[in-house]
């Protein structure tokens, strides 16, 4: 099991009205469950099923105004990961930001996660790893229609076998100390 260093957001407490919404309209619901941080939550649960040698930072923070969902770092690899609740069809506004069903907007979680890995592989601190930014679809199936993402697009059905095949088991346990302190690890 990997070790885990930080916590998980706290879900926000719907409101009667917002309740009542998600369960009369599928995008209603998409938008209510991402916007309390059900995507972080489900893919906290999928990598606590990787080997000892790999540990998931959560929340991690690059001085100000710089966060992400969680860093996966093990044997040589460091993975940036952005967590999407979403599902369903993605095209793009008129700023090339991402948009769901109904006009809603998912911001550039590929974008958030590169500039995060960019940033990190320019601190210096990362430099014995392949620093890959990966944004995960943890609601289902996405048809993706937009310009060439900036990160790794993976699906939920294939998230754990992407993720696990980036950190082969049996390899020895990496030092993160150094990574957990620039990150902010809780």
């Amino acid at each position: 099991m990997a070790k885990f260093i930080g916590t998980l957001p706290q879900a926000q407490r719907r409101s009667l009205l917002g309740s009542l919404s998600a369960t009369l309209s599928p995008v209603a619901r998409q938008k209510a469950e991402m916007e309390e941080g059900e995507g972080i939550r489900r893919l906290a649960a999928l990598l606590e099923k990787l080997p000892a040698n790999v540990t998931v930072l959560l929340q991690p923070r690059m001085g100000w105004m710089m966060d992400g969902d969680c860093c996966v770092i093990g044997p040589g690899r460091l993975l940036v990961i952005a967590a999407l609740h979403w599902k369903g069809r993605i095209g793009t506004g008129p700023d090339e930001e991402w948009r769901g069903a109904g006009g809603t907007d998912l911001g550039r979680p590929d974008r958030r996660a590169a500039y995060f890995a960019r940033r990190l592989e320019y601190s210096g601190h990362a430099s014995e790893f392949t620093v890959e930014p990966v944004v995960v679809f943890t609601d289902g199936p996405v048809g993706f229609r937009g310009p060439e993402p900036e990160a790794t697009l993976v699906h939920w059905h294939e998230a754990l076998e992407v993720i696990s095949g980036a950190f082969p088991d049996g390899s020895a346990q990496v030092d993160v100390s150094e990574l957990v302190r620039l990150l902010g690890g809780k």
